[in-house]
């Protein structure tokens, strides 16, 4: 899928998000009454979401900063005030400044409200236009990504230092530095547009107590700022019927005493940089993550198609901290592939793929996923050594029939390695059992040969 490829600097460095800056964090972001009425509405706004195509993608809302007049726009509910509050936050239009001018470059904002469970995870993705993605099979990308924390509950959301510069593959494959931001009610994150993010829900506190489901959810206001409205009917306008016919339109009287409260603490905002260091407008640093050897667990995440991601955290983690993570390459392992041969995706991304394809033949969890405890230790420094010359991938024997069968494979047979050349449809197998020193040995004869010999045609099936 191709991108629509934008110079984002202006607004990027008009919401303070240029140069080294890439994530920002503001606590108590909204007047505390006008959080409260947000709060309130956030739940009946949310049932209002459908599903919109046969992706299942579901409906977000447009709300344009200026009216036909060019003037600004004025709220018609809580919600539309705290979208205009922020935007001034965001990128300081109410101040004199330089910043202003490129402000203006925003035409409105795509908000909706997501509710999900403690535990429940939101995969890994670029905010987009998701008419444009469907219809197009183009993406294009927000200036800024927003959340907006209603709730306490639930996993942190994570910030990858990743982007898609074509929309084909990511850039760096492979992250070394994210940002993991805990939900606190009143606090307001912002991040480039472009960066892949999502929420891990086994980072979820343990310790998290729910006396009722209702007031356990992860309640959030998402808002992405765009130069123009993303297509319908993915997004579209809420509109004045709405908001009455919900019982939620408020007159410019009452909206504005809502702005009469703010809590004790001033609203502070924290940075962060693509370097990994950390900075705040007001002293506080947000924490670096120590990532010690015995006070670590390892977790992993998938993005689109289907390439795994393993990662380490600290153990425990503090809920409700803000953490910069700086990986070291021992720290992280991936992309690894998982092989779906339902996943249309999937299967053309790994033909597509120029490497020699080295296939791992374990039994996963559920066919669908790997924990990181049932891969042998020695992939990690196997992945490191090998990374340039072969795309890894993990295949279930019970779930890839198709795959076993083309191999000669059977589930008996696995755990085991093939390796599978597409630019010359060589397909070679492990003759031993799977131990680090023979899959080692079966890697560099295979790379003796290919340098050997150079690139032959043919079909060929081997073992090695």
């Amino acid at each position: 899928m191709p991108a629509l490829l934008r110079d984002h600097t202006a607004t990027w460095a008009a919401a303070s998000l240029h140069g080294e800056h890439m994530v920002r964090v503001r606590h108590n972001a909204l007047p505390y009454q006008l959080f409260e009425a947000v709060m309130s509405d956030a739940q009946q706004v949310f049932q209002l979401s459908s599903t919109v195509d046969h992706f299942n993608k579901r409906s977000t809302w447009w709300m344009p900063l200026r009216n036909q007049r060019e003037s600004r726009r004025v709220a018609e509910s809580a919600i539309e005030a705290a979208i205009l509050e922020l935007f001034r936050l965001d990128f300081g239009v109410m101040e004199q400044t330089a910043a202003s001018a490129s402000a203006e470059l925003i035409a409105g904002a795509e908000w909706w409200v997501q509710s999900i469970s403690r535990r429940e995870s939101i995969g890994f993705h670029y905010d987009k236009d998701e008419g444009m993605a469907t219809t197009k099979m183009t993406m294009s990308f927000p200036e800024v990504s927003t959340i907006t924390y209603l709730t306490s509950h639930g996993a942190p959301t994570l910030v990858l230092n990743q982007t898609t510069p074509d929309g084909n593959g990511n850039d760096p494959e492979l992250p070394r530095r994210a940002w993991l931001t805990s939900p606190v009610p009143n606090k307001h994150v912002l991040f480039r547009g472009n960066l892949q993010h999502g929420v891990h829900g086994l980072l979820s506190p343990d310790d998290e107590q729910a006396p009722a489901a209702s007031a356990s959810r992860r309640l959030t206001l998402l808002i992405n700022w765009w130069r123009e409205q993303p297509l319908e009917p993915n997004c579209i306008k809420f509109g004045s019927d709405r908001w009455r016919s919900l019982g939620l339109w408020r007159t410019p009287k009452e909206l504005k005493s809502l702005h009469a409260s703010r809590p004790p603490s001033a609203s502070s905002l924290e940075q962060i940089d693509d370097k990994g260091t950390q900075s705040s407008a007001e002293g506080t640093p947000w924490r670096s993550m120590p990532l010690l050897p015995d006070a670590t667990r390892r977790e992993m995440i998938e993005w689109a198609p289907t390439d795994m991601f393993f990662f380490d955290v600290a153990k425990p983690l503090p809920p409700g901290k803000d953490w910069s993570i700086s990986w070291s390459r021992h720290n992280v392992l991936g992309p690894i592939a998982r092989l779906d041969l339902d996943h249309r995706s999937c299967v053309s991304s790994l033909f597509q793929e120029i490497r020699p394809k080295l296939f791992f033949v374990l039994l996963g969890q559920s066919g669908t996923s790997w924990a990181a405890d049932r891969l042998p230790k020695w992939i990690q420094d196997l992945e490191q050594t090998y990374e340039r010359d072969f795309k890894f991938v993990l295949a279930d024997p019970r779930h890839t029939g198709d795959f076993m069968r083309v191999f000669g494979l059977s589930v008996a047979d696995a755990p085991t390695v093939v390796i599978h050349d597409s630019k010359q449809d060589l397909k070679l197998k492990l003759s031993k059992p799977m131990y680090r020193a023979s899959v080692r040995d079966f890697i560099k004869s295979f790379l003796q040969n290919q340098r050997r010999h150079g690139t032959n045609s043919g079909t060929r099936k081997e073992e090695l």
